[in-house]
């Protein structure tokens, strides 16, 4: 696993002229990273934790990474529906795509970069060239308590609407993902089901 992501740039510190110590280097990561690893209970049991168990992390990440598809992540806000069919679990969920995602990059004063004491270091940009574009995409990924099984649907063209998917009945992670390649940006939300 890689702690951190990739860093984007570098730039060399100088010290001050009274200074005795080295320039140094000084590496730099998207700014928009976000907290992907999820709380310790996942794993003992992804299928018994609420919604709220997978937040992700803004302010004092112990990782960070930031997709470069869509280096804005959000949580989705979303609603799931549990219905059984005989001994099939059908799961609905329904979902919208906030209509902005809040960027952590503060706005830089005019001619300057992001950090003052950067020399020529331009400033990240959240979009990188000749990533894909096109409608939203969204999904309801069903995996199994035991990951031997997944029932998945997508949604083209839409960043909100319903989906439903059909399983055998049992205990499941249930993942919502909506992602918009034009803005660069998407959200997600999970939470454990089971009938």
């Amino acid at each position: 696993m890689v702690r951190y992501g990739s860093e984007l740039g570098w730039e060399r510190t100088r010290p001050s002229a009274a200074s005795l110590a080295q320039a140094a280097v000084v590496g730099h990561h998207h700014p928009e990273s976000r907290q992907y690893v999820p709380p310790g209970e996942v794993f003992a049991d992804p299928t018994g934790v609420a919604a709220e168990g997978w937040s992700l992390e803004t302010e004092r990440p112990r990782s960070a990474y930031a997709p470069s598809y869509a280096p804005r992540m959000a949580a989705l806000p979303f609603q799931v529906g549990r219905f059984r069919r005989g001994d099939t679990l059908v799961v609905a969920a329904g979902f919208a795509l906030p209509d902005s995602t809040p960027s952590r990059i503060a706005p830089a004063a005019p001619g300057r970069t992001h950090s003052p004491s950067a020399r020529g270091f331009p400033n990240p940009s959240p979009e990188s060239p000749g990533l894909p574009s096109g409608p939203p995409e969204a999904g309801l990924i069903l995996l199994s308590s035991d990951g031997s099984r997944v029932a998945r649907a997508r949604v083209r063209g839409r960043s909100s609407g319903a989906a439903a998917v059909r399983a055998p009945a049992g205990r499941y992670l249930a993942s919502v993902e909506v992602w918009s390649p034009g803005d660069a940006r998407a959200a997600r939300g999970r939470q454990g089901v089971s009938m």
